[in-house]
């Protein structure tokens, strides 16, 4: 009912600003998978959505959190995690909240999550890291980086724009997550050049769909960012 939609709201809202301070990576991990299970069993309501996603980006984000990047073991189990969620958020679209034509909360947090889901996949490498091959989480982020573009372009607006943040700014912070460690691949070599030689063109094919006329209210952000990037970025890689 209405009263058990709103308390939840509440406890989401508490774990959201709780959970980047917990101490222990499987707390996070814990409730970020039940955060999915939620979503996945289609119990929350439209409007608890936007809430469930930043509780999901509370678990696998904690660059706000003042702790900086979890990383050894635990950031790997964050890693394989974000795996997980990345994987269950591109195959479902967020509840809509009836915006009226605009992004609405849900939109824009999903959005975020596909972001810091990748961001937290392809991290910049640990001590003792071979160079040459990267790890298995950053590898089938470098594959899934096409369909997370589409993924938030297809929640960009319909020309409002992207003036306080939205789905257009995660696409820019998207690339700015995954175009630098793409680059590294390619200087390092081995696997990581031959996945990134791959990766960069499908990025740029997927992300050509920002020049379409459905996204022009968003071209003031994206063109000279993100898509700006992954362009500059191919070229590099052919010189």
């Amino acid at each position: 009912g209405t009263d058990g939609g709103r308390r939840l709201v509440h406890v989401l809202r508490f774990l959201s600003s709780a959970l980047p301070r917990a101490d222990d990576v499987r707390i996070r991990v814990k409730f970020g998978e039940a955060c999915v299970s939620l979503m996945g069993a289609g119990t929350v309501p439209a409007d608890a959505a936007g809430e469930c996603l930043a509780c999901l980006l509370s678990c696998v984000d904690d660059s706000e959190s003042g702790s900086g990047t979890t990383g050894g073991q635990g950031g790997e189990e964050l890693s394989r995690f974000a795996a997980r969620a990345l994987a269950f958020l591109l195959q479902n679209r967020p509840p809509s909240g009836g915006g009226g034509g605009t992004v609405d909360r849900a939109g824009t947090a999903h959005a975020r999550c596909v972001a810091a889901c990748v961001g937290r996949m392809m991290a910049p490498p640990s001590a003792g890291e071979d160079p040459v091959k990267p790890p298995p989480a950053a590898v089938l982020a470098a594959k899934l980086l096409p369909d997370s573009f589409r993924s938030v372009l297809r929640l960009c607006g319909d020309g409002a724009g992207d003036e306080d943040g939205g789905p257009a700014s995660e696409f820019n912070r998207l690339a700015s997550l995954s175009a630098p460690r793409l680059a590294s691949w390619i200087v390092s070599g081995g696997d990581g050049r031959r996945i990134a030689l791959e990766a960069l063109p499908r990025c740029v094919s997927a992300a050509e769909e920002c020049l379409s006329v459905r996204h022009r209210g968003d071209w003031a952000t994206v063109l000279p960012g993100g898509y700006a990037r992954l362009v500059s970025e191919l070229a590099g890689s052919l010189l």
